[in-house]
């Protein structure tokens, strides 16, 4: 009950600032879900091969993400660099899953819930394998694309862990 009163009040908030302006609203959930699931399987392909480029597509241009323990980002651009760097110090991403738990679409807004594993790691080294939970804000552009507007993200407990 409290995670659908704190989305049904985010939803409000999104309505009042403006988020729900742009294109007119012509598809159902299944196609906003069908078209974020694209989104994502792109940046998990962009990621594989450690395009940062490619990856920071998945965002909007005024982005804003928070990674924990991390100081924020700001910008597809700034974005990219912090990809590229981090791609960098710890090695391609390998296997990118991403799992939706939850999505609520308002309009030209939507929100998710879900984790993401994967694994990275240089060649010739054993993988290092993660997960982390994250809730996006998706919104939708002029265009009728969808691109992640906030990101909030954080490591998730081990496997077979009751947290």
């Amino acid at each position: 009950m409290t995670g659908q009163v704190v989305t049904l009040a985010l939803a409000c908030s999104l309505a009042m600032s403006g988020c729900s302006g742009g294109a007119p609203r012509t598809e159902d959930e299944a196609q906003v879900r069908a078209s974020i699931r694209r989104v994502l399987e792109q940046h998990a392909q962009a990621a594989m091969r450690s395009d940062a480029a490619a990856g920071a597509l998945a965002f909007a241009p005024d982005t804003r993400v928070f990674f924990a323990g991390t100081p924020e980002v700001r910008g597809r651009d700034s974005l990219m660099a912090f990809t590229a760097r981090a791609w960098a110090a710890m090695g391609t991403p390998r296997d990118v899953q991403f799992t939706t738990d939850e999505l609520h679409v308002f309009g030209n807004a939507a929100v998710e819930i879900g984790m993401v594993s994967y694994s990275v790691g240089r060649e010739g080294q054993p993988p290092v394998h993660g997960r982390d939970r994250y809730m996006l804000l998706w919104t939708r552009d002029s265009t009728g694309a969808w691109t992640i507007l906030r990101d909030l993200s954080q490591s998730a407990p081990p496997l077979g862990s009751t947290q």
